[in-house]
């Protein structure tokens, strides 16, 4: 990128910085970081929290290092496609890109594909939120799809399945589930 004393120097740059700054603002505003790999939210504590989270009650949360990557708790010995294993956790490669959800029973939602324990979905293709359904309801703004419950199409709150009685700081709880609105 040219420093900003070639910028006044120069008057190539004023010419070619006005595309070119309105294509980074457009990319800028396209990219989201869920299209981008795992979500980064908190996740249920077993044993030590992995790299990048801190240990609150019942959770792992993330911190706020820079460092951090998405992490599912890890179903057997393995861990999905674009995982690395870290204890009892799966956290994502920083080139992966493919969000993944626990597998119950032998399907996974529309749109997601099978792997091994897993549910997985290219990032650029998810559409909607998805969350183990937990009894016979779904948190506010999902609905029920067989093991599943799927959020709207413009789904404004993240989700976590519930450990325990209480959810993570600025989370609310609703049934087996904690709500925040998504950022």
């Amino acid at each position: 990128m040219p420093s900003l004393v070639l910028h006044r120097l120069s008057p190539v740059f004023p010419k070619l910085l006005g595309p070119l700054a309105v294509l980074m603002a457009v990319c800028a505003a396209t990219i989201h970081p869920t299209q981008v790999q795992q979500l980064i939210r908190p996740v249920p504590r077993h044993g030590l929290c992995p790299t990048g989270y801190a240990a609150s009650g019942s959770y792992c949360l993330p911190t706020k290092d820079g460092r951090i990557r998405g992490a599912i708790v890890k179903v057997g010995h393995s861990c999905p496609q674009g995982f690395t294993a870290w204890g009892n956790y799966c956290l994502s490669a920083s080139s992966n890109q493919r969000e993944a959800v626990q597998k119950i029973g032998d399907t996974c939602p529309q749109g997601w594909y099978a792997s091994q324990d897993y549910c997985m979905v290219a990032t650029g293709n998810k559409r909607r939120e998805v969350i183990v359904r937990v009894g016979r309801d779904c948190p506010q703004g999902f609905a029920p799809l067989g093991d599943y419950c799927l959020g709207s199409s413009n789904q404004e709150r993240e989700v976590i399945l519930r450990t325990g009685h209480l959810c993570p700081l600025g989370w609310s709880k609703f049934g087996a589930y904690c709500l925040q609105v998504a950022k």
